[in-house]
């Protein structure tokens, strides 16, 4: 027999205390640059349901301001290591370490899709056809210089 509709009975952190508490140790976990999957009190995929179901309890305002933290924990140790205030920082490790965690933000190139001359597949038939009308006049331009 199914659960009655709205009860709460499988929930880990069933009061607004409860819930409020566990956010506030998801954020200090998250400013101390500690990553998303390992909070040792639940994992990420609880975090995310209590996030969406309770709003009022897991601020997104509060927690995005964890987050910023968290990035900055490790960008300070970047530039207190590459100035040289850190005793045996090693550059390359701490930049793979920002690649992984913060792809977004650090890498080495960015990648941007561009759409080629013979990549017609998201086209409208319009955008099809003036493209084929340029394509015919270049190679005609081209086929004139070759001539002369």
């Amino acid at each position: 027999m199914p659960a009655p509709e709205g009860n709460d009975y499988n929930l880990k952190y069933k009061t607004s205390k409860e819930r409020k508490k566990v956010c506030h140790e998801w954020c200090e976990h998250l400013k101390k640059g500690l990553s998303k999957k390992c909070f040792p009190n639940c994992d990420l995929k609880t975090i995310k349901f209590y996030m969406k179901k309770y709003p009022e309890d897991f601020p997104p305002d509060i927690i995005c301001e964890a987050e910023r933290l968290g990035m900055l924990f490790w960008e300070k140790m970047g530039v207190e290591g590459t100035s040289g205030k850190t005793q045996h920082f090693k550059p390359l490790s701490w930049k793979f370490n920002m690649t992984n965690r913060f792809p977004e933000d650090w890498r080495d190139k960015k990648v941007v899709e561009q759409q080629g001359i013979n990549d017609t597949g998201s086209m409208t038939k319009e955008e099809k056809e003036e493209l084929d009308a340029i394509r015919d006049m270049a190679i005609d331009d081209y086929e004139d210089e070759e001539e002369n």
